[in-house]
């Protein structure tokens, strides 16, 4: 039995709640790339996938991609891939388990606590922190990666940063570090939540903090890691509009959710975040403004952390940025792009198109989002075309009342995705 005292107890269910853009990315690739191994040194990482996102979505009935009128525009997953992962939990009576994703950080209190409930006294929360300031560049980014977001930096920075202009409250929690260590204090009690916070001079300290709470090797995990295929880096300043404008174009021209997944977070995004960027290209850095309400927010923090008294994996200095973030560049005054960001965008797009990664290798994910793709499109066109020639039928039998033949035809010419 080690004597580590950051060890968790046998059978503790390890709940990584993020939040976003604190290193989740590469703890998860890792965790799923030993996912064999793991179960040899006593800890289950449930499921098959690289991560628990479609999970943890289905228990928030929340969907995918970006919101029209305040709605996702992808459903949220079934139910049942949330009971699935449960009772696979549940199943495990010997082993530590260990799952979660960064979406956990949207949940309301009343979900928090529903998870809680669901997951049993043996429930330990894990958080990855890092410098709030040097945090939000790289959160309003991943909203233009996966969002599809077309909004300025600076609107989002408002939205963020100032509590009465905050939109919904989904957005505030998942934004929130201190609320989140307050939370899940009040529910499981300081001893059960451990705070990681990410080590600029040590980029494997993650690793190794999740090794020391799960009993695994050291450099297990490390080694485990897919490394540069799994980049997850911030943009810089041209990468960021570029993505930003084309966004604009895509939902200007109703282009669906599906699509810009496939072809522009997985495809041009996917092959562009490989390259190396020049040592001119400017990083995208807080305004004036905001980088001082951010310092007073990693000061809330760390007032979190010390008067919830919660394990901390690691040296809590590292959660404080410097002073001076360096020069503010307005993404909305680039008028060029560097040639080489430009074809690797396009390539990464035609990648994806042909149901190649990012490399340009057949890999079974990338052929299998082309083929969902493909499958949905062609489901759909067949539906219209069972639709048009059934509405024709309707049309042509002129027995039935107007009122009642219009409501058949505008049920068949409806939306072939239902």
């Amino acid at each position: 039995m080690s004597d580590d005292p950051w060890l968790l107890p046998p059978h503790t269910t390890l709940f990584y709640i993020g939040p976003p853009k604190t290193g989740t990315t590469a703890v998860q690739a890792a965790a799923a790339a030993c996912r064999e191994e793991l179960l040899g040194h006593g800890v289950l990482y449930p499921g098959k996938g690289v991560n628990h996102r479609k999970a943890v979505n289905a228990f928030l009935e929340r969907g995918f991609g970006w919101r029209v009128e305040g709605e996702r525009v992808s459903s949220a997953p079934s139910i049942g891939v949330w009971t699935a992962l449960l009772e696979e939990i549940r199943a495990e009576k010997d082993r530590r388990i260990w799952f979660g994703h960064e979406y956990a950080a949207s949940a309301t209190q009343e979900q928090a606590q529903q998870w809680r409930d669901e997951l049993g006294p043996s429930l330990h929360i894990a958080l990855t922190l890092r410098p709030y300031a040097k945090m939000l560049p790289s959160m309003w980014q991943e909203t233009l990666k996966r969002n599809g977001g077309r909004g300025s930096f600076d609107g989002w920075l408002k939205k963020v940063l100032k509590p009465k202009k905050v939109g919904s409250p989904e957005r505030r929690v998942r934004y929130d570090h201190a609320a989140l260590i307050d939370r899940w204090c009040g529910l499981v009690g300081p001893e059960n939540v451990t705070v990681v916070p990410l080590d600029p001079r040590d980029h494997d300290h993650s690793f190794h903090a999740f090794e020391r709470m799960l009993g695994l090797p050291r450099d297990l995990l490390l080694r485990a890691a897919p490394g540069g295929r799994s980049v997850n880096r911030s943009l810089t300043v041209p990468e960021a509009e570029l993505l930003r404008r084309l966004n604009g174009v895509i939902r200007d021209n109703d282009v669906e959710w599906l699509n810009h997944e496939w072809l522009v977070y997985h495809g041009a995004t996917g092959r562009f975040v490989l390259r190396t960027p020049g040592a001119d290209e400017a990083r995208l850095q807080l305004p004036g403004w905001a980088h001082e309400l951010a310092l007073q927010q990693e000061q809330v923090v760390l007032a979190a952390i010390r008067d919830n008294g919660v394990r901390v994996l690691g040296e809590v200095a590292n959660l404080e940025s410097r002073p001076d973030p360096g020069p503010f560049v307005d993404h909305r005054h680039v008028d060029s792009i560097p040639i080489d960001l430009a074809v690797e965008a396009i390539a990464g797009t035609v990648a994806a198109a042909i149901g190649r990664d990012a490399h340009f290798e057949r890999t079974e994910e990338s052929a299998m989002r082309k083929i969902r793709r493909d499958v949905t499109y062609n489901w759909r066109g067949m539906l219209q075309e069972i639709g048009s020639r059934a509405v024709g039928k309707v049309r042509g039998l002129g027995r039935l009342p107007a009122e009642l033949a219009g409501r058949v035809t505008a049920r068949l010419q409806g939306n072939g995705s239902d």
